[in-house]
């Protein structure tokens, strides 16, 4: 039944895939430069841990090291809360795409996904899923993994995480030198 689905979509799930694993490597590389321990060690920390406690230790981490106020009004903290939620939300659509299964409609002109609800097992779904969106997932961890090179970059050279004013300013003077 699987040799069925056509080959453009066994692709970007198999990007997809690849792709986050990468996703979840900066992290593990921010948390292991930011805590200063040995990356292998760092690795027995936390290779196991699931997805969303990955990212609950990485959110505890940076609040802590950034000596971050849990407060709506800190630019600092909603960053941090913006980025968590767009990693946590990207995770979850990876999930529907890779914990489905996967078939043709009778016509053999669709290709659906089927997948039980997250909150409540007894009840399931099928979805026609199109190409565009698995590309629009791979492109959502694509920017991800982006986000957060650009955030170790500023988190590892001890920038505030808001300071993209100042950024702007360092780089035009660059550009008038």
């Amino acid at each position: 039944m699987y040799s069925e689905l056509p080959k453009e979509f066994f692709e970007a799930i198999g990007k997809i895939a690849v792709e986050f694993v990468l996703l979840e490597r900066v992290i593990q590389e921010i948390i292991s430069t930011s805590i200063g321990i040995d990356e292998n060690l760092t690795q027995r920390l936390i290779s196991t841990d699931s997805f969303e406690v990955l990212l609950s230790k990485f959110k505890q981490l940076l609040i802590y090291k950034l000596n971050v106020k849990k407060d709506k009004n800190d630019p600092v903290y909603v960053e941090i809360k913006e980025l968590i939620k767009r990693l946590n939300d990207t995770n979850e659509k990876r999930n529907d795409i890779l914990h489905s299964f996967w078939f043709l409609n009778n016509k053999k002109d669709a290709v659906l996904r089927h997948k039980y609800k997250r909150n409540n097992p007894v009840l399931s779904e099928t979805i026609n899923v199109e190409h565009d969106a698995l590309i629009d997932l791979l492109s959502d961890i694509t920017n991800c993994i982006s986000e957060l090179e650009d955030f170790e970059r500023k988190f590892i050279s001890n920038k505030p995480l808001n300071d993209y004013e100042n950024d702007k300013k360092e780089t035009g003077k660059k550009e008038n030198s």
